[in-house]
């Protein structure tokens, strides 16, 4: 029997694969799908229409199925055709159904959860949420959609057009709002062969989430003309049998009435495709494509203008080139001495929008592809030859309305420069990730780049999101090392490595959550677009989640926050006197951090329930800049004094003064300044409520929100150091250890020191103690090379003001450590926080001072080149390296440590540590949490006039060997 295929045989096996890619796809009628579930169609004609589309619907809003959209989408799509009985259906049909259909070949092209389950859209009106669906970013490009709506006229046929739309938005949110579902929540990535009917509510308030009734509609302004465009008629569901799922009248017409009294919602998940589709059609209808791409292309101009791109930069200068109908941009910016990224962009127009509708990719025929590729080599061609020209990034971007695009092959052959692509909706989150920076970006790029040569093949078709999802699951690293197989991996020996393809899911998630945008309505009724103010802070808390910024009011150079709870609290901080807007903004820092307790107290008051839930307190301090010196300690009668509320113009508000002088009480030692903020803030917002004795009560509610005399978020220190008077000189950031550079550097590292043949199991003393000093040797011939390179002078001076950096980040935590314990408590969090940026401040520091001393003989003095923060970010992450390896080997030499090295298949040093696990690290971590509550009564130092003490010739004070006992953690009083 012959082993060889025959023509025949791969004719079959394309066959094959081919009807397997359009079952996976959908490509396939309803009526198809109906064939390959027959037993199932035959039990749905015997059920009542509505009770079954209403109860099949409602599942689609239970954030647990997120995964399983597109068999609860097939599922309703069957019941709207083939139900035609009396029979009403239970959450075991329900049951029955999903496993019954789950196995067909329905459902081969179910995938994992990739996104949120909620998405948020906002108009003039305020928020609307959506269910995301299978649709790839919906909110966001519906939100795209809904700007170039929002600059249609209000009149006639397009204000029409926008009622119908804010109609169907309206019905969303009220779906969210029925099924109990919040802004940008998260689903499950979680699959079912099996549902049961325990995980899942009872019938009839499944079937709430989807029903609505007219008289609903009718208490919000919308009419039957509002919904018209998306109402299912009976012709329409005569021709869904020949439609596919995600391109049917069911996609464009998901509201079905079945009676007199209410709606039905039968496709929830598909309600930002029915808003674009309908707004599009209007659009080509009306003949007014090319006002259309050119309004979106403006939107799209002034989204990434106001996005710090990548975490870095903002205000990018967008502007579009014609290429036939579609249109193209590109601009670059410096990520670094000699590195920039170089960014394309590209928006087909919506005339191609009809072919295939969302479902259909649509794919370039080579007009956009020449206008992208002239420009990429334009842009490669201008920084070939310039000296100061390293490396570069050519990031494409696809911009849209949601359609998917394919262009043609962009080629990019040069030793310099790297190519990536995403799209507008990608980049924009990953730019609003907490950590994101163009640094970080490229380093994810070389990481990459380093696997890659070390023969690692990483298939990842969803994109650098999912990569960067990937990196994050595995700690900065691109491979799992405990968990390769055994055996050298080279290019000669490559391995494949499969991540999951839903990774970007939680990267998507936290970028929505981070900064949680949306829409809050002030006490005058005015819309504000809000944002948390830090998507990671160093300390949170629940109520500190509340507290958001209005960007209304930044965009317009002023500062306002608002307390989200029981009641909302509005407060605006202004301080027209002050020059530095650093210390305007401190002020404003400060009053949200208690403006959150503030709100947190209030909102427990059983009083405050019944009264009115929107306030506003307009803060004023009327102090002019701060002296740097010699301030005035005044006492809390004069400052009591200076405090002032008076009435405001707008509703529900008032205004609450802090008179010249206040300021100076910020530089005593013990919580003046902001007990009596608090006092003051607590009186204007019980005055506000109405409550009698407001004045006595501000007191009780000031002893619930200052928990003691150390709780401060303002200082006005004394200069007590030569670092203070310079400390404005310094690097703007800290190059501390990252995680990807140091997963990076450990790639084929212990391959390269370990002898040929020698086993990757290194046992003995002696035999891993030389292997390590042969490493370390490595490590430092690596640094040696790179050091080479730079020129002496400038990499002296950039390592020594990183030194001291970190040295000027870690004495703030010293400085400020009462007031950090007062705030957030002796808590493992507080405590944990405190030793984790501590212990990267070391990192850093100890990291620099090897590079100095080795730069100091290995640089050369003339000719060389600028050291950049990506190269010095490298060569942090390899000295510190370098330290951990020779620690590791006076571990094992002094018998702390078990002699056994194992070598992994991509060359990184595994060993066990479980004295340093179980023993030492936990002994480290109290003694530097030790220090820190020791060090905490050493902060009123900070307050005190700068004293020169005279000493005689060697000798130390009685008051320099107190700080350093407590700083140093030792007895010296016999030394002493």
């Amino acid at each position: 029997m012959s082993d060889e295929f025959t023509q025949s045989d791969w004719d079959k096996l394309e066959t094959f694969f081919s009807e397997r890619t359009r079952w996976a796809s959908l490509y396939v009628t309803i009526e198809e799908i109906a064939k390959d579930n027959e037993l199932l169609v035959l039990d749905l004609t015997r059920y009542d229409p509505s009770t079954t589309v209403s109860l099949l619907a409602s599942l689609l809003t239970l954030p647990k199925l997120q995964s399983h959209c597109i068999r609860l989408e097939i599922l309703v799509a069957l019941a709207v055709i083939y139900c035609c009985g009396q029979k009403k259906a239970s959450i075991g049909d329900a049951v029955r159904w999903f496993a019954q259909i789950g196995k067909s070949q329905s459902v081969i092209g179910e995938d994992l959860a990739e996104d949120v389950f909620v998405s948020l859209v906002q108009d003039r009106n305020g928020d609307y949420r959506l269910l995301e669906g299978i649709w790839e970013a919906g909110g966001f490009y519906t939100q795209r959609v809904l700007d170039v709506i929002a600059t249609m006229p209000d009149t006639g046929q397009f204000g029409q057009i926008k009622k119908s739309v804010r109609a169907l938005l309206v019905i969303s949110d009220m779906i969210c709002e029925k099924a109990g579902l919040h802004r940008y929540q998260l689903g499950s990535d979680e699959r079912y062969s099996v549902l049961s009917p325990q995980i899942l509510p009872g019938r009839n308030a499944l079937i709430s989430h989807v029903t609505i009734s007219f008289a609903e509609l009718d208490e919000r302004g919308i009419t039957s003309d509002d919904i018209e465009p998306f109402l299912l008629h009976s012709q329409m569901r005569e021709d869904l049998p020949a439609q596919h799922i995600g391109l049917s009248h069911l996609d464009r017409c998901p509201l079905i009435v079945y009676n007199s009294t209410d709606l039905t919602v039968a496709f929830p998940s598909a309600l930002s495709v029915a808003v674009r589709d309908y707004a599009i059609g209007s659009i080509i209808e009306g003949e007014l494509v090319e006002t259309f791409d050119r309004v979106l292309a403006r939107n799209y101009s002034k989204l990434f203008f106001d996005t710090p791109l990548l975490g870095g930069p903002m205000r990018a200068p967008v502007h579009w080139e014609k290429s036939g109908t579609h249109q193209w941009s590109n601009f670059y910016f410096k990520v670094d001495e000699g590195y920039f990224i170089s960014f394309h962009l590209f928006l087909p127009s919506v005339q191609v929008h009809p072919d295939g509708g969302f479902k259909k990719i649509y794919q370039d025929n080579g007009t956009l592809t020449k206008a992208l590729q002239t420009s990429i080599n334009e842009i490669i061609n201008h920084f070939e030859g310039q000296r100061d020209f390293k490396e570069g990034l050519v990031v494409l971007v696809g911009c849209g309305w949601g359609k998917g695009y394919a262009t043609e092959v962009i080629e990019l052959d040069h030793p310099h420069w790297r190519f990536e692509s995403m799209s507008a909706a990608d980049l924009v989150r990953l730019s609003w990730l907490g950590d994101m920076n163009p640094g970080y970006f490229w380093r994810i790029q070389d990481g990459l780049e380093t696997v890659r040569k070390a023969g690692v093949h990483i298939v990842n078709p969803n994109g650098i999101v999912n990569l960067i999802g990937w990196v994050r699951s595995n700690r900065g690293h691109f491979v799992p090392h405990s968990q390769l197989p055994d055996g050298k991996i080279s290019p000669e020996k490559p391995l494949i490595l499969n991540p999951p393809f839903n990774l970007l899911r939680e990267v998507r998630a936290e970028s929505d959550h981070g900064y949680d945008r949306h829409c809050a309505i002030d006490n005058t009724g005015t819309w504000h677009d809000v944002q948390h103010v830090s998507p990671k802070p160093f300390f949170t808390s629940e109520s500190s989640r509340r507290v958001y910024a209005s960007m209304n009011d930044v965009r317009n150079r002023s500062l306002t926050s608002v307390y989200e709870g029981a009641i909302q609290l509005w407060m605006s901080v202004a301080a027209p006197n002050i020059s530095e807007r650093e210390v305007e903004y401190r002020l404003w820092e400060m009053a949200s951090e208690w403006l959150h307790r503030i709100g947190n107290v209030l909102g427990e008051r059983n009083e405050a329930a019944t009264k009115m839930h929107n306030l506003k307190v307009y803060v004023e301090f009327l102090d002019s800049d701060p002296p740097k010196e010699g301030l005035d300690k005044p006492v809390l009668e004069d400052l009591l004094s200076l405090c002032i509320i008076k009435p405001y113009s707008d509703s529900n508000a008032c205004k609450v003064i802090f008179n010249a002088g206040f300021l100076s009480s910020f530089g005593i030692a013990e919580n003046v300044a902001e007990r009596l903020f608090v006092r003051t803030l607590a009186q204007a917002y019980l005055h506000l409520l109405g409550i009698e004795n407001w004045d006595s009560e501000a007191e009780a509610v000031e002893n619930l929100v200052v928990p003691n005399n150390n709780a401060r978020s303002f200082h006005l220190f004394h200069a007590q150091k030569f670092m203070d008077y310079v400390r404005d000189t310094l690097p703007k950031e800290l190059i501390a250890i990252d995680p990807v550079d140091d997963a990076a550097t450990k790639i084929g590292l212990g391959w390269r020191v370990l002898e040929k043949g020698q086993s990757n199991k290194i046992e003995g003393r002696e035999a891993c103690t030389g292997f390590l000093e042969k490493v370390v040797d490595a490590l430092l011939s690596e640094i040696f090379k790179a050091l080479k390179a730079f020129d002496r002078l400038s990499a002296l001076t950039r390592l020594v003001a990183n030194c001291e950096k970190a040295n000027a980040k870690a004495d703030h935590w010293k400085r400020t450590s009462a007031a950090v314990l007062g705030l957030h408590g002796d808590k493992p969090g507080t405590v944990d926080r405190y030793i984790e940026q501590t212990s990267k401040f070391s990192g850093a520091n100890i990291a620099s001072r090897i590079l100095t001393e080795i730069a100091l003989c290995v640089c050369p003095a003339e000719g060389g080149i600028q050291v950049s923060d990506i190269e010095l970010s490298k060569l942090i992450a390899r000295a510190a390296l370098l330290v951990r390896i020779g620690g590791l080997s006076d571990a094992i030499y002094y018998n702390a440590l078990a002699p056994e090295l194992t070598i992994s298949p991509l060359g990184d040093i595994l060993f066990r540590d479980e004295f340093g696990r179980l023993v030492v690290e936990p002994m480290l971590a109290r003694e530097m949490e030790n220090r820190f509550i020791a060090n905490a009564p050493l902060q009123r130092r900070n307050y005190e006039d700068p004293k020169i003490v005279p000493q005689a010739k060697g000798q130390l004070s009685d008051e320099f060997w107190d700080i350093w006992k407590i700083e140093m953690g030792f007895d010296l009083d016999e030394a002493r």
